[in-house]
């Protein structure tokens, strides 16, 4: 369950927040099925970097089965999250089958599988 509380999202600069959007509540359960839908620029890729741990809230909580995002470390975030984005990210030359792979990835151990 991903509980969201009061959530700030934005980002940081020279000291000042960019406020994109405040006052976001929401509860989702394992299985829910959500559409994130809205005009260009108005935060959804802002709100599912935060909700991931790739951008830092501004003000709010953001707690995963009941534990504080914050105290999850990048790995095991991974390993309960992810989210698959429209842009397109230049410079790899990879198929279909190693992107889907790489989901992977937070599960394997070291040179194993």
């Amino acid at each position: 369950m991903i509980e969201i509380t009061n959530l700030e999202i934005g980002y940081k600069s020279k000291g000042k927040h960019n406020t994109v959007f405040k006052g976001i509540n929401l509860h989702l359960h394992a299985g829910d099925l959500v559409g994130l839908i809205g005009d260009n620029g108005i935060g959804k890729s802002t709100l599912l970097k935060t909700i991931t741990g790739n951008l830092a809230p501004l003000a709010g909580d953001i707690k995963i089965n009941n534990k504080p995002s914050s105290q999850f470390t990048a790995q095991q975030l991974a390993q309960l999250l992810s989210i698959v984005v429209t842009e397109k990210i230049g410079g790899f030359n990879l198929t279909v089958w190693d992107v889907v792979a790489t989901g992977r990835t937070p599960t394997l151990i070291f040179l194993g599988n």
